[in-house]
């Protein structure tokens, strides 16, 4: 379980607090969910520590929790915060035009198990894309040199860039990408310097992805996993010298 992630679940009727509480830590067993049943315990909780999705009842203070959760989504310093109500359709209904514009999502009473895991997975997946950071490059720049050390996996999200080695005082063009794709993934994966230049050929926009968990992930697996990670990873360095050995005999 990441003791940084966290789902407060706040709903003040026991049974079925019990029964959500239940159904998240089965359906997200990374995530810790802490059941708060006043709003009074979540104005306390919150203050602790940040989770990274309030799922609330509209029922609980009725209705003044919403207007606390609207103005903390407005907070930019909360913008890694995401939240998910549920309630009966009277109370939807009746909060119907706060929940648009404050762009919340809503599940109604009674409660499809099925459709309230979808709309998390959904709010999860949206907290994730807020860790992605998108950046851009100018024609002549490098995203990363031959031979810098890995710090991250790249897409590039539009425009176009070289691959570029060099060998012998001489730099070869190995390939010019211009769909969106992974970018220095090898490096990432075995720890070895970056085998090869990415120089922008034209103004283009990447996004950073942050791989840490699937760092964590691999320290977790059977060792014939990392084995046949590492043993790819060789093979394609194999391919791209070979290819550059071909380029440097051809010119």
């Amino acid at each position: 379980m990441d003791a940084n992630k966290l789902i407060y679940l706040i709903e003040d009727d026991q049974k079925l607090g019990d029964k959500l509480l239940s159904t998240l830590n089965g359906a997200f067993p990374d995530i810790r969910t802490l059941l708060l049943k006043s709003r009074e315990e979540f104005e306390a909780a919150y203050l602790t520590k940040r989770p990274i999705l309030v799922i609330f009842s509209l029922e609980v203070a009725d209705g003044i929790l919403l207007q606390d959760c609207l103005k903390l989504k407005e907070d930019s310093l909360d913008s890694h915060v995401d939240f998910l109500t549920i309630g009966n359709r009277a109370s939807l209904e009746q909060f119907q035009e706060d929940l648009i514009n404050g762009q919340i999502d809503s599940v109604p009473k009674p409660i499809r198990l099925q459709v309230l895991l979808e709309a998390i997975e959904n709010c999860l997946n949206r907290n994730a894309l807020r860790d992605i950071r998108s950046f851009k490059l100018k024609k002549g720049e490098s995203l990363f040199n031959q031979g810098d050390d890995p710090k991250g996996i790249y897409v590039l999200r539009r425009g176009k860039v070289a691959i570029q080695m060099e060998r012998e005082g001489r730099t070869f063009t190995l390939k010019e990408i211009s769909t969106p794709q992974m970018i220095g993934e090898m490096a990432f994966i075995d720890g070895s310097k970056r085998s090869a230049t990415i120089e922008v050929l034209e103004d283009s926009e990447f996004l950073e992805l942050d791989l840490s968990d699937f760092k964590d992930y691999m320290t977790n697996q059977p060792v014939w996993v990392k084995l046949l990670i590492d043993t790819l990873v060789r093979r394609l360095r194999e391919m791209d010298d070979l290819y550059l050995q071909m380029l440097s005999k051809e010119s």
